[in-house]
């Protein structure tokens, strides 16, 4: 019993310590910059009269940073989306993301459309070697293919800071 426990202690540690190292060799603050390369296979649109909808749904690829060093680089990412056109017009576009790491640690944004196709980056918490990370920034949406397509990428470009 006291070698099972001395076992589990020992293994608490090195975890703790290991996630504190991470944590570690982050800087303090920097830059992210790069492309979300995006495709959506869960969304639906929902008219509500003619020239005017709603939508919705999930969008997921990978995010890769410029220079391939980036903070995230090679992270996944998954971000919710819904919105309004109303006459030729976007009332409103926005959601969240959440960017999920090689070692399962995650960074929380959430976007909105303020200037249609662009818009502005949030990062509002992390996890792991991300706690307490802060951040904004913009983005520029590009669709791939026709203008209905299901798949583009977004360049992000944030400045971020954690304790």
């Amino acid at each position: 019993m006291k070698a099972t426990s001395l076992v589990s202690a020992v293994a608490l540690a090195l975890l703790v310590s290991n996630v504190a190292s991470a944590a570690d060799s982050l800087p303090k603050k920097g830059n992210l910059s790069g492309v979300f390369g995006w495709h959506y296979a869960a969304g639906k649109n929902i008219e509500i009269e003619k020239d005017h909808i709603i939508w919705g749904g999930v969008a997921a690829g990978p995010f890769v940073g410029d220079g391939g060093q980036d903070l995230l680089h090679g992270a996944a990412a998954s971000c919710t989306f819904s919105g309004e056109f109303k006459k030729d017009a976007v009332t409103h576009s926005g959601g969240d993301c959440v960017v999920v790491d090689a070692d399962g640690d995650k960074v929380v944004l959430n976007w909105k459309c303020t200037r249609c196709p662009n818009g502005d980056l949030v990062i509002t918490h992390g996890t792991g070697k991300y706690t307490g990370i802060k951040g904004s920034g913009s983005y520029e949406e590009n669709i791939a293919g026709p203008f209905d397509s299901d798949s583009g990428w977004s360049v992000w470009k944030l400045n971020w800071e954690r304790p």
